[in-house]
């Protein structure tokens, strides 16, 4: 996957977590140290990072992702269908309207 290649623009990182700048970047070097990420200059731009995931952070991915999917399925077994598609319009529009 070529995009993959390149990394993800930690100023993109910076903007979706709406914060301070300084806060994503020191979240960012808390990552990094964890070893989940590499932050690595931008080939074209010097003056700014690409955040490229590593095999642990993909693994923490992973294992995350099945414990929220685990979690949310016990969070709907008590709605029907027709409600959880409710439910998730709302989320959905809340996220749109947040942004």
């Amino acid at each position: 996957m070529a995009g993959a290649q390149l990394g993800l623009p930690a100023s993109d990182v910076v903007r979706e977590v709406a914060s301070s700048r300084q806060a994503a970047y020191e979240m960012l070097g808390s990552v990094e140290l964890e070893g989940l990420i590499e932050l690595r200059p931008n080939p074209t731009d010097r003056r700014s990072h690409r955040i490229h995931v590593t095999a642990s952070g993909r693994a923490r991915l992973a294992e995350a992702r099945s414990v929220v999917d685990r979690r949310e399925a016990e969070l709907e077994a008590a709605f029907t269908p027709e409600r959880r598609g409710v439910i998730r319009d709302w989320f959905v529009g809340i996220s749109v309207a947040c942004r």
